[in-house]
């Protein structure tokens, strides 16, 4: 999408690139939605790595709340997705198998590609809208999963919720914005991470949103729950966590280990 410096994505693709379909990996920065980007740190290591196994990868931006709401965080992550399927022949794209991973803000948005791809609203108003924006399997860790029970912040509709979610009614916005509002038996595969002495997304979110998934039967769900680490629990704990989600895209995406 053309218009804004922040619609843009890093694309890192396999060597021998044309040789046969791909499948698709999509990395999403955290920063609290205010800051953040798609070149840091992690977000072009991975994606470097994963293409080297053989993946299409796209390390992607979007706006943030300085220039709108979360849920333009949403449709322009949204549209990413959209973008890559749109250009699936040129990439060599399995348009069948995309991925998703995400910390923090970054989290709560893959939770969001996987979860609410049937929400016409959430869409935005960006191109290609004839293509999915879904994805089959998202890999999140330390994830904001509902906003109406996340701080005392979010509740009273002060402070860091008024960036976020703007001059929309906030609880109604809130309940848009929230994975857990989305949860159902048909829901895609998860690899959650989230370490119990997180102080920045409490380890309460990513329980309810398990014990969601339980509830409503869905499929193939697993929950890294890692005695006190904190928010920066994938990279604290990437001897377990790293190989966790290699394994899980690898499975789901590519189907080894069937």
């Amino acid at each position: 999408r053309e218009g804004n410096e922040k619609w843009k994505l890093d694309l890192m693709l396999p060597k021998n690139g044309k040789e046969k379909l791909y499948p698709v990996v999509v990395f999403i920065h955290g920063g609290g939605w205010r800051n953040g980007d798609k070149s840091s740190g992690v977000f072009r290591d991975y994606p470097l790595e994963y293409a080297s196994r053989g993946y299409v990868c796209a390390s992607i931006n979007y706006r943030l709340v300085d220039e709108g709401t979360i849920l333009d965080c949403i449709a322009d992550c949204k549209s990413a997705v959209r973008w890559l399927r749109a250009h699936a022949e040129e990439l060599s794209i399995d348009v069948n198998n995309f991925g998703a991973y995400g910390n923090s803000a970054g989290a709560h948005l893959v939770a969001m590609l996987g979860l609410s791809s049937t929400q016409d609203e959430l869409e935005g108003d960006g191109p290609y809208r004839e293509y999915s924006s879904a994805v089959r399997a998202v890999c999140c860790s330390a994830t904001p999963t509902n906003f109406r029970l996340w701080g005392e912040e979010v509740r009273s509709g002060g402070g860091r919720a008024a960036a976020l979610f703007g001059e929309r009614d906030t609880e109604q916005v809130m309940e848009l914005a929230s994975p857990v509002t989305y949860v159902t038996s048909a829901s895609p595969p998860f690899l959650m991470v989230h370490g119990t002495a997180d102080t920045t997304v409490p380890v309460q979110q990513s329980d309810d949103l398990h014990a969601l998934f339980h509830e409503k039967n869905s499929q193939d769900v697993t929950y890294l729950r890692i005695d006190g680490a904190g928010h920066g629990v994938f990279r604290q704990h990437a001897s377990e966590t790293v190989p966790a989600m290699r394994e899980f895209f690898d499975r789901v995406l590519r189907g080894d280990g069937k």
